[in-house]
């Protein structure tokens, strides 16, 4: 009996035994099969990854040609469009300097029969013994700052459309590779174009050249009216292009480069203590940037203010200026969403025009020295300053810039 069950018991292990064998097999056949799922898994979702990674490259690669492409694209139909833009063209203005220094030079004995006998080529002019020509290469765009904080994203009644507050005129020369700004005094006195608000020509007569763009409805309309007011001035020098401003976009356009940094000059300090102190390095962000390019005393027994917020908007200039190159060499869509952040406030060239100064002038030279401000004298008028353009000094300034003198 014993040996039975001793037999059964026996026999119960070996059972037992096996069923572990048994069991042990398949969990490692489990753990086998379940590593072989696992390497599996991990090589499809690291193939998903590298796949995912490579149309991200390819996409960012085509991408990079588009933008490429369209940059070309733009710089080449900007150009276009502006050489066909251009107010005027430089076989007139020379004709209309030569007729000006016909008058000058006769004011000298003797002189006027010697330059008429001069035979003159397309382009220039005889000034007091030399020959100057135009050159041609220049791209003249006009930049106006308007003072209207509900901005200049609608049209206005003509004589509420706001004061063009900062007037300059930048000269981009391709072959010298310089940037040239002329800041004109909005106080200018010149002929303007006078509307009443119903659009109809009232009559012209002499006024600030910051009123011709009141006169417009605050869009192309206004711009065009500063275009030719300045190429007047300039004697019917070409102007290719504008770009006009709110000043509400100076902050946006500022923080949009990365802030600009300048010194803070004494009669600003003076001006605005709370928010400046006179000698201070400051990188201007915001609103900052807008009180130290807009604001004067308006109200200050200096009639000449504009003249003191001309010199700082001239510093501003040239650091917003290098600082836009600096941020291009890093980022070459940065003139596309200046564009677009001053989009709503600004009355421009277009899209393709602005990619095309920017992209063809960032390597330009630019500094204080390339900015010229146009002489003359201020005197208070019945309500407000007037300043009265040296017409001599204005007349050596466009040779200087415009033109180059010629054996």
């Amino acid at each position: 009996m014993k040996k039975e069950n001793r037999k059964e018991i026996s026999e119960d292990i070996s059972i037992i035994e096996d069923d572990r064998d048994e069991s042990q097999l398949i969990g490692r056949k489990a753990a086998e099969y379940n590593r072989k799922n696992v390497v599996r898994h991990r090589k499809r979702v690291r193939t998903k990854i590298l796949c995912a990674l490579g149309i991200l490259l390819a996409l960012l690669a085509i991408l990079a040609v588009i933008t490429v492409i369209l940059v070309n694209v733009w710089r080449s139909t900007g150009r276009a469009s502006l050489l066909h833009h251009a107010q005027g063209n430089s076989a007139d203005a020379a004709q209309t300097m030569q007729e000006a220094a016909d008058e000058k030079n006769s004011e000298a004995s003797g002189t006027q029969e010697a330059e008429e006998a001069y035979e003159l080529q397309e382009g220039q002019i005889r000034y007091n013994g030399k020959t100057y020509q135009y050159k041609e290469n220049l791209m003249n765009i006009l930049c106006l700052g308007i003072d209207s904080r509900d901005g200049i994203a609608k049209e206005k009644t003509p004589g509420k459309a706001g004061q063009a507050d900062c007037v300059i005129l930048a000269v981009l020369d391709d072959e010298a590779k310089t940037i040239q700004l002329i800041n004109i005094s909005r106080d200018s006195m010149v002929p303007v174009h006078v509307y009443a608000t119903d659009g109809s020509f009232v009559e012209d007569r002499t006024e600030q050249l910051a009123l011709q763009y009141a006169y417009g409805n605050g869009r192309d309309w206004s711009c065009q009216l500063m275009e030719e007011a300045v190429s007047d001035l300039f004697y019917g020098l070409p102007i290719h292009g504008y770009c006009a401003l709110s000043m509400n976009s100076i902050a946006d356009l500022n923080d949009a480069v990365g802030g600009v940094t300048v010194t803070v000059p004494e009669e600003l300090a003076e001006l605005k203590p709370k928010l400046f102190t006179a000698g201070e390095v400051v990188t201007l962000r915001g609103e900052l940037a807008y009180h130290f390019v807009h604001d004067r005393a308006y109200k200050s027994a200096d009639f000449a203010s504009n003249n003191k917020r001309i010199d700082r908007q001239k510093t501003y200039a040239v650091a917003f200026v290098n600082q836009l190159k600096q941020g291009m060499k890093e980022d070459m869509t940065l003139p596309v969403k200046l564009y677009q952040t001053a989009e709503k406030q600004m009355v421009t060239c277009s899209l393709d025009q602005a990619v095309y100064l920017c992209t063809e002038y960032m390597n330009c030279s630019f500094d204080t020295e390339n900015i010229y401000t146009i002489d003359g004298e201020v005197t208070m008028g019945e309500k407000y300053a007037e300043f009265n353009v040296d017409d001599d000094a204005l007349y050596q300034l466009i040779l200087d810039v415009f033109y180059e003198e010629v054996n």
